[in-house]
């Protein structure tokens, strides 16, 4: 009798950490800090080619809806943080996924 107590309060905790939603709009209102590094373009070497670094800045994340299959309301789930881009110094095509963080406008 005490393990059937025990599993239903312990499942009902579990169920009472988790949020259902129907819409990403549900999940907001909790965010957290982190930090998200990406690949930066930073300019041209000697030769002409590109040179890029790893750029990192403190964002604020939050949550979405996550969508159960064939059903019309999912459960809030946390943004992942992506990981830490990694750099081969002797790779020539290194900075191919690199972004622009100062594009040139021309008028």
């Amino acid at each position: 009798m005490r393990l059937i107590v025990f599993t239903l309060i312990f499942s009902f905790n579990i169920q009472a950490n988790i949020k259902t939603c129907y819409t990403h709009g549900d999940c907001q209102g909790t965010t957290a800090t982190g930090t998200k590094c990406f690949l930066a373009k930073t300019g041209t070497d000697i030769y002409g080619g590109p040179t890029c670094a790893t750029r990192c800045i403190q964002v604020d994340y939050g949550q979405y809806c996550e969508q159960i299959n064939s059903e019309v309301f999912g459960y809030c789930r946390e943004e992942s943080i992506t990981p830490m881009p990694n750099i081969d110094p002797s790779d020539p095509d290194r900075c191919k996924d690199a972004v622009d963080i100062f594009p040139i406008v021309s008028n």
